[in-house]
């Protein structure tokens, strides 16, 4: 199914096109979620999907149902945030104050984190193996040897030709994805908040996609 027919589908009331949007950006949207709270977010990003559903006429594309996924689900972190609060302190009334910036950053990590898993899972077995244990499981190069029965020079070629893989299929474009993506967040905010967050991603993406060597930030493709 094209993303054309997808969408379409989605906006007649499908419920299996509905379901195919939810596995698309389920993980992402609980990680994002993860970033503000550190409990429920499986449960926001549950009744954020509940909207979308409920708005599936306003959505004509992919990076639009992103967008609102994004900002809906930032929204409900930061009334659940304002709660917590209020329990805790009878007189505090407003939400706690999350900078353009604060937020650009959750979003263009979590994008990020989504490609990394995907490029991943593009490897070849051996590859994918090795850049698993390596790096979601920081075993080492003994270690993974052992586990998967190979010599440690084995291992080193690997999952040095893994990160090789790697840094060529998370380069440039994702900047341009991410960009598109928040351009279309400016219909559910600010449009300063595009501003800002343009030039923040460009520098995100160049820092972390480091141009001549296998690098993959760590922090990031660590959480599932």
């Amino acid at each position: 199914m094209s993303e054309l027919e997808l969408i379409q589908a989605f906006r007649a009331g499908d419920i299996k096109a509905f379901e195919q949007i939810f596995n698309i950006f389920n993980k992402r949207l609980c990680y994002f979620a993860q970033r503000f709270v550190q409990d429920g977010a499986t449960d926001i990003a549950q009744e954020v999907f509940v909207k979308l559903w409920e708005r599936r006429h306003k959505h004509f594309d992919l990076e639009s149902i992103k967008a609102f996924l994004y900002h809906t689900t930032k929204n409900q972190c930061l009334n659940v945030l304002k709660h917590q609060h209020v329990v805790e302190r009878f007189n505090i009334t407003s939400a706690p104050m999350v900078s353009d910036i604060d937020v650009s950053h959750k979003i263009i990590s979590t994008e990020i984190a989504s490609e990394i898993h995907e490029a991943i899972g593009l490897l070849a077995p051996g590859y994918r193996k090795v850049i698993h244990l390596s790096f979601f499981e920081e075993k080492s190069i003994k270690e993974i040897a052992e586990i998967l029965h190979v010599s440690t020079n084995t291992v080193k070629t690997q999952k040095l030709r893994g990160l090789h893989l790697l840094r060529h299929l998370l380069r440039k474009p994702l900047i341009g994805t991410i960009i598109i993506f928040l351009f279309c967040l400016c219909r559910f905010t600010d449009c300063s908040f595009f501003c800002s967050a343009k030039s923040t991603a460009i520098r995100y993406c160049e820092k972390t996609m480091v141009k001549n060597r296998a690098f993959i930030p760590i922090q990031i493709i660590k959480v599932g």
